[in-house]
C-alpha cells in the first residue's frame, strides 16, 4: 500500500468520531477514506483515493449526514484534476449493525466537465465500533 495512502487512512481512524452519534449528537470529526472509479467517455478508467468530511447529526431514529469528498483522477492527457463531492444523507437503521442511507448533491470536476446533480443510495455495515462502512 502506498505509504501516504497508508499515512492517510490511520489519521482517518484517530480523527474520526463513533459512526453512530447518540440522539442529538453532532459529530463533527468524522471522516471517511475510499477508493473511486473514473471512467468518463473516451477515457481510460482509473482509481483513485477519496477523501472525505462526514459529520452526523443525530434525530433519533433517523441521522442526517453530510458529506464533502475530495478526489483528484487523471483525465486523458494523464494530467490530474479535482472531482470534489457535496451531499446530504439521511441514514436509517435497519438492525443494529445495517443501516440504509438515501440522499443527493452535486459533484464537480475542475476544468473538465463542471457540475453535476447526483442521488446516492448506501448501505453501510458496521463491523465493530470505529468502523461504520
Amino acid at each position: 500500500m502506498n505509504k501516504k495512502l497508508f499515512l492517510l487512512l490511520i489519521i482517518c481512524v484517530f480523527l474520526s468520531e463513533h459512526g453512530y452519534a447518540r440522539y442529538g449528537q453532532v459529530l463533527l470529526t468524522n471522516f471517511s477514506l475510499g477508493a473511486a472509479r473514473f471512467r468518463p467517455a473516451n477515457w481510460e478508467s482509473n482509481v483513485t483515493p477519496e477523501l472525505g468530511w462526514t459529520p452526523i447529526l443525530n434525530l433519533g431514529s433517523i441521522q442526517l449526514r453530510a458529506e464533502a469528498v475530495l478526489a483528484i483522477p487523471r483525465n486523458e492527457n494523464n494530467d490530474r484534476f479535482w472531482v470534489v463531492t457535496s451531499q446530504g444523507f439521511a441514514m436509517i437503521p435497519l438492525f443494529y449493525f445495517l443501516s440504509l442511507e438515501i440522499g443527493g448533491g452535486v459533484q464537480s470536476w475542475t476544468n473538465n466537465s463542471g457540475s453535476s446533480p447526483i442521488a446516492s443510495t448506501n448501505l453501510l455495515l458496521r463491523v465493530e465500533e470505529f468502523i461504520d462502512r
